[in-house]
């Protein structure tokens, strides 16, 4: 019965699988801002956040200093979004938050500015489709993020201070051959077991 508890237990904590998290800021560290493409004016940049004024519908464009590599996600699919920014207004504005790949092919967030308060929080964005202007797929390797406001001409402050890129739990091909070998142990117990239990 021992043995049976034990497989049980690591057929789990395999089927657990490994959760995939990675993070980015909008400082100095990880983000330049083009202000060529950009409308946002920006107010001021450190190393971990990046201030920005303009109205409802500014856009933002930005590169990574070093690209991010999320293509476990399954090309965005599996990818959940949350931004960590803050603003002083409380009206409805709409925002579209998109990650491009160095082909130009992207995948779309979107997100709404009266969810923010006037200290950094912490947004989940909602998934809104892909953007295949480089004729492909998006490869997952993030090089270019950019925001797009939406139609007001209403004044807006944000200061964004981070991307964090997370997915659900999946278990890795190894773990999937050990998942099916514990299964296979399992069964073989209970059967042992309930021969047993004639005898």
């Amino acid at each position: 019965m021992n043995t049976l508890r034990l497989s049980l237990i690591a057929c789990l904590l395999v089927f657990s699988g490994t959760a995939h998290c990675a993070t980015i800021t909008f400082g100095t560290d990880d983000y330049v801002v083009d202000t060529n493409a950009s409308t946002f004016s920006i107010s001021s940049q450190n190393a971990t956040s990046l201030t920005l004024s303009g109205s409802a519908q500014s856009d933002l464009y930005g590169s990574l200093i070093n690209s991010i590599d999320l293509s476990a996600y399954v090309s965005g699919s599996g990818l959940s979004v949350a931004l960590t920014a803050s603003t002083t207004s409380t009206s409805d504005y709409n925002f579209t938050l998109e990650l491009f790949d160095a082909d130009g092919d992207g995948v779309k967030y979107t997100g709404n500015w009266s969810s923010f308060t006037d200290s950094l929080s912490s947004v989940s964005l909602t998934l809104a489709g892909y953007d295949l202007g480089g004729g492909g797929v998006f490869d997952g390797v993030v090089s270019t993020i950019a925001i797009y406001g939406g139609g007001s001409t209403a004044a807006l402050n944000i200061t964004l201070g981070s991307l964090t890129f997370d997915s659900a739990a999946v278990p890795e091909p190894a773990s999937c051959a050990a998942l099916a070998g514990f299964a296979t142990l399992g069964a073989a117990l209970c059967r042992r077991r309930r021969l047993g239990s004639r005898r």
